[in-house]
């Protein structure tokens, strides 16, 4: 079985050889290690997108089957986005900053992570009426049918699963409101 093939029985329980090992990507501090410690190649590491053929000699290196952000999408998330705001720096060259989603976040230099938290942009009803409301409205241009029409013509010749990226119910609100803050919901 290919990791398509397998992926498609475990999804409509089905029997496989063995359940797909699947990764989401990699860190670029932790790419930035394996390339220090000899793991990886200087051309590995420059070539390394989700996907990518430097993200396939790792992925396969580490006993992998493939990565599972290998799709194209609609545009998920806020259309448009909110803009990058810088807010505040701090003496230890911290910062907080407003991101794409409205969260305002902090965020530590030489640290390549998920930032923390401060608060959200998304208060209450009045900033959803006129803040997000229309950001999460469909719209046509949220899909780009060309990228979709090329990856289906790919089908053929790659043997992972082909999918069509639309977000995650759970982390698009995160991504609006923080964990804290949806724990409150």
């Amino acid at each position: 079985m290919n990791a398509r093939e397998r992926t498609n029985a475990i999804l409509h329980y089905q029997n496989a050889d063995h359940v797909p090992v699947v990764h989401f990507g990699y860190w670029s501090e932790l790419l930035d290690k394996w390339l220090a410690e000899g793991h990886i190649t200087e051309e590995e590491r420059k070539g390394y997108w989700d996907g990518s053929p430097a993200d396939n000699a790792i992925s396969g290196r580490l006993g992998f089957d493939f990565c599972w952000t290998c799709q194209c999408g609609a545009a998920h998330d806020l259309f448009p986005g909110f803009a990058y705001e810088r807010l505040e720096t701090f003496p230890d060259g911290s910062y907080t900053y407003r991101n794409h989603s409205g969260l305002i976040e902090r965020a530590y230099p030489g640290v390549d992570s998920i930032p923390m938290t401060i608060g959200t942009t998304l208060t209450g009803r009045e900033a959803w009426e006129s803040l997000y409301k229309d950001k999460l409205t469909w719209k046509p241009e949220r899909v780009n049918p060309d990228a979709v029409k090329a990856l289906a013509a790919r089908q053929d010749e790659i043997d992972i699963p082909l999918g069509l990226h639309v977000g995650s119910y759970y982390g698009k609100v995160r991504d609006m409101l923080g964990v804290e803050e949806l724990a409150y919901l």
